[in-house]
């Protein structure tokens, strides 16, 4: 199925100044589409159909640019086009291969129309599990200087004095201020 994203992206990656994130790239789409239209009732599944929307697109044209002697680099950081480097079939066949499965996944249309809430909040768990290990969790509990054990009542208390001592209004130093706030928006979500 053809992606009706294709022709704003396209004319957006000629208006903006490459590269460009995916987050700035969706933000200026819903500038460019205003009202955007709204794809479904849960905010997750919306932001998971969004992106998906996007990234499609983005990987269609990637292929049609490639017939072009264009390369359309894929990143969530970065987004550009470039003349398409000239590399060996060794070459080729590695970069080919490292961007299949993201392809692969966004092309097929079936995940767009079949992932619902539960998918998504499995999508969201899993990656909240792979950013939130151990040693991370550890050092925010370390960082609030309370133990492991503790209660969420009790987090939010450690939060309050620790961002307190630490605000830069009272003296602190910003990024003492950030680790205390980072500590705490990971164990919000490790406790949750």
């Amino acid at each position: 199925m053809d992606n009706p994203l294709k022709i704003p992206i396209l004319e957006l990656l000629n208006e903006l100044e490459l590269p460009v994130s995916e987050f700035e790239l969706i933000q200026q789409l819903k500038r460019k589409l205003h009202p955007f239209p709204r794809l479904a009732e849960n905010h997750s599944v919306e932001l998971f159909r969004i992106n998906f929307l996007v990234m499609n697109a983005l990987y269609q044209l990637q292929q049609q640019l490639l017939q072009e002697k264009v390369y359309l680099s894929i990143s969530p950081l970065a987004i550009t086009l470039q003349p398409l480097p000239p590399m060996n079939p060794d070459e080729r066949a590695l970069s080919n291969q490292l961007d299949c499965s993201l392809s692969e996944y966004f092309l097929d249309w079936t995940h767009f129309e079949e992932t619902g809430e539960q998918e998504v909040d499995a999508l969201f768990q899993q990656f909240w599990n792979r950013f939130l290990n151990t040693e991370v969790i550890e050092n925010a509990y370390h960082t609030l200087a309370i133990n492991p054990q503790s209660s969420w009542t009790d987090i939010q208390k450690a939060y309050r004095k620790q961002a307190l001592l630490h605000h830069p209004d009272k003296g602190g130093q910003t990024s003492r201020f950030i680790e205390i706030r980072q500590a705490y928006e990971v164990l919000k979500t490790n406790h949750h």
